[in-house]
């Protein structure tokens, strides 16, 4: 009996462990992205001469049609800002729909208009780039992006402050360890393991171990890739322009990767030769090259509707020419209109179309 209360003790010291350490990390974490956000955003705020990285006026005003093309919260439309980042790639801080909204980071490339303005002493690991070589010619022609790609990394940046997935991949951990911590009690009891040998109890612990990080890893990769699509999927909703900005982004980052690839130290380990980031068991994100395919499956469906509706309007007015002439040469028909009786309407993003 004391035994079993011992057990039922330690249950409950336990979960009331696990569940102060989730709150503990949880507040932690939101703290950034909350309270603290102005600081957060200081830690990668670009300088320049110690002066901060301005935002250009053109750069802002392509973020706010970001944000109306998502139809955004007017909130987030009001709190949200754009910022130089220190990052070489967009990125995000805070949360949607929080009080305290959300920011996003622009690396300097986003100021480039051309070729011409990327600084030729570039250094990558206290070293000189050389423009002149075929991976510094691959990276310098892929930092330029041109509106629509830049469009496209904001609105993909927007999309991945959602509240809702940032919460639920900070309970993972307390996942695994809940969950660890049942199958091992379970098991501890079902295979009377407190009889069998040290070395046993260990490999068994060991096991439940890697369970724990193995479903841990798991719904948090899984979340994060299910988010991106996602995010794929609302983008390329919002017309042509977004999905061949986004093909473009996807491109040239594909292009930067290659060149990193040979001009860092560790380029071949950090990318794959295609460009995608190599991960040894995880999944952190979705492949660039899936992300570019995804995009392009979505032109090509664009393509083929536009060529459907131009086909039923083409045919349309074949139609209605063969109609006007045989009612030009019946004279007394009652149907007979002039040709001026039709208009030409037009939709925008649609061909045009004849109609009464």
């Amino acid at each position: 009996m004391s035994q079993l209360t011992a057990g039922r003790i330690n249950k409950q010291t336990v979960s009331m462990i696990l569940g102060g350490l989730t709150s503990v990390y949880i507040g932690i974490c939101s703290t950034a992205h909350t309270f603290l956000l102005h600081q957060y955003q200081d830690l990668f705020q670009a300088y320049e001469q110690s002066k901060k990285v301005s935002m250009s006026e053109e750069l802002e005003q392509r973020y706010r049609q970001v944000l109306e093309d998502l139809n955004s919260d007017d909130a987030d439309k009001d709190l949200s800002k754009v910022f130089m980042s220190i990052r070489p790639e967009p990125h995000h801080i805070g949360l949607s729909g929080s009080k305290y909204s959300f920011r996003i980071g622009l690396p300097l490339k986003f100021a480039y208009k051309s070729p011409q303005d990327i600084n030729p002493n570039m250094k990558i690991e206290s070293k000189y780039v050389d423009f002149g070589s075929e991976e510094g010619n691959l990276l310098r022609e892929s930092l330029v992006l041109s509106e629509k790609a830049q469009k496209f990394a904001m609105g993909h940046e927007v999309l991945q402050c959602d509240m809702v997935a940032y919460y639920l991949q900070l309970t993972y951990p307390t996942v695994g360890c809940f969950a660890g911590f049942f199958l091992g009690n379970k098991g501890y009891e079902m295979l009377q393991l407190y009889k069998k040998p040290f070395q046993a109890r260990i490999v068994f612990f060991t096991g439940i171990s890697i369970f724990s990080y193995g479903l841990y890893i798991l719904l948090k990769d899984k979340t994060q890739t299910a988010l991106e699509e996602i995010s794929l999927t609302k983008l390329s909703a919002l017309g042509r322009d977004y999905i061949e900005g986004g093909i473009e982004y996807f491109e040239k980052q594909l292009k930067i990767n290659k060149a990193l690839r040979k001009l860092l130290h560790d380029g071949e380990s950090t990318y794959a030769v295609t460009g995608n980031l190599n991960f040894f068991i995880r999944q952190k994100t979705l492949p660039l090259t899936y992300q570019r395919a995804f995009l392009e499956k979505k032109l090509l469906e664009e393509d083929k509707e536009e060529f459907v509706e131009h086909r039923q309007c083409f045919s349309g007015k074949r139609k209605m020419n063969s109609s006007l002439r045989l009612n030009t040469k019946s004279k007394c028909s009652p149907y007979h209109q002039p040709l001026q009786s039709f208009t030409l309407i037009h939709q925008p993003g649609k061909p045009a179309c004849l109609a009464r």
